[in-house]
């Protein structure tokens, strides 16, 4: 469903709550004032511009252990993502949303594992 769950995928110190789709969760409020990161969040929001987010993958064949933040690439070997965790075939990454869009049948390299990133369905259309 592409929802990080725990500290495990979402880092203390090293994530965002637009780019963990927190508003899309009820999650942030922008009428609340004078939390830690506000400004910065608020900011981000109206701007409208957020260019990566926490989103589904799905693995070819079975992965096995991968270490967090590997870097996921595209078929120029550009990185475009970290990757944050799996159960299974199913994970998640940090991803930016323009290569995911452009590709949206293709798959990237995750450690020599072939991936595919979905919007998920519960996302509001957001005119990307």
């Amino acid at each position: 469903m592409g929802i990080a769950e725990g500290t495990s995928d979402l880092p203390p110190g090293s994530c965002f709550p637009l780019e963990s789709n927190l508003v899309f969760l009820n999650g942030v409020s922008f009428q609340k004032g004078c939390y830690i990161g506000q400004e910065l969040t608020a900011r981000t929001h109206h701007r409208g511009v957020i260019r990566k987010r926490l989103l589904p993958i799905f693995f070819q064949s079975e992965p096995g252990e991968i270490m967090k933040d590997k870097p996921i690439v595209d078929s120029t070997g550009k990185s475009i993502g970290k990757f944050r965790g799996n159960i299974g075939k199913h994970g998640l990454a940090l991803l930016q949303l323009k290569p995911v869009l452009q590709i949206q049948d293709g798959y990237f390299d995750l450690d020599n594992h072939k991936v595919k990133a979905k919007i998920p369905a519960w996302w509001p259309n957001l005119n990307i």
